[in-house]
């Protein structure tokens, strides 16, 4: 990997990766324990882990994996509680691959279980491209402790500009957050910024409304003459903000 960093800016697959995101009450009980390739955090008891293991066809893959799990022991080892290892690993760990093999082998070393051997209703595609007319089964999370996890769920949203869906896990910490003080379990700031949701929206009837409040205008004007087209403007975006608030989902 260092080979390829110094020979500039990476493009492209095999070099994805996998962003983990704190919620801002949960900052006094985490702690970043590695930031190199990958970021691992702890936030109360329990260690959180991100991958992004090569895919197929890459060169050096079985290498990459041994590296990538190499980093990984070194964190397990240090901390004993609560371990999750979520993110892409880039293939089936059902399969006879060498590198799914290898990823089982590390998980019964350091007693990890799959969510969804847990969860076994959810033992379904996490990758999909309709356009290839491929799916596989390829996102997992691994935990050490089977008794925090409450749920877990390969989630299927109306909007996805992905080929890999969701995974949702619920996870009980309230054990280890009793002790943080209420700075850490106050809820989120009243003045969070509210925004219009077009994706949430009833276009249609927003279009229909909108369509019943300007059609007077656009039939009774001659829209030739420069200043009706500037008051027919006006007159939309005076009706857009008139139904924006009704049709639109604030979030």
């Amino acid at each position: 990997m260092s080979r390829h960093v110094e020979s500039g800016m990476l493009r492209g697959r095999p070099f994805g990766g996998v962003m983990t995101m704190i919620r801002n009450e949960l900052r006094a009980a985490t702690e970043t324990v590695l930031y190199d390739e990958r970021y691992v955090v702890r936030v109360a008891n329990c260690l959180i882990v991100n991958v992004y293991m090569p895919c197929c066809g890459t060169t050096d893959r079985q290498m990459i994996c041994d590296d990538i799990l190499s980093n990984v022991a070194e964190c397990c080892e240090r901390h004993s509680d609560c371990v999750l290892i979520a993110g892409d690993f880039n293939v089936n760990l059902d399969t006879r691959d060498a590198v799914a093999s290898f990823i089982r082998q590390f998980a019964f070393k350091y007693s990890l279980v799959r969510c969804d051997d847990l969860f076994p209703w959810q033992k379904i595609s996490t990758y999909v491209n309709e356009a290839l007319n491929q799916k596989s089964q390829i996102d997992y999370f691994l935990t050490s402790s089977l008794g925090v996890v409450d749920d877990f769920v390969v989630l299927d949203p109306d909007i996805n500009f992905s080929d890999h869906v969701p995974l949702a896990i619920t996870v009980r910490l309230s054990a280890a957050l009793n002790n943080l003080g209420p700075a850490v379990k106050s809820k989120r700031a009243s003045h969070n910024q509210r925004q219009l949701r077009w994706d949430k929206a009833d276009l249609n009837s927003f279009y229909s409304h909108t369509y019943d409040h300007l059609i007077y205008w656009f039939s009774s004007m001659k829209l030739q003459q420069e200043w009706t087209v500037v008051i027919v403007l006006m007159l939309y975006i005076w009706t857009l903000q008139r139904l924006s608030t009704r049709y639109l989902i604030n979030d």
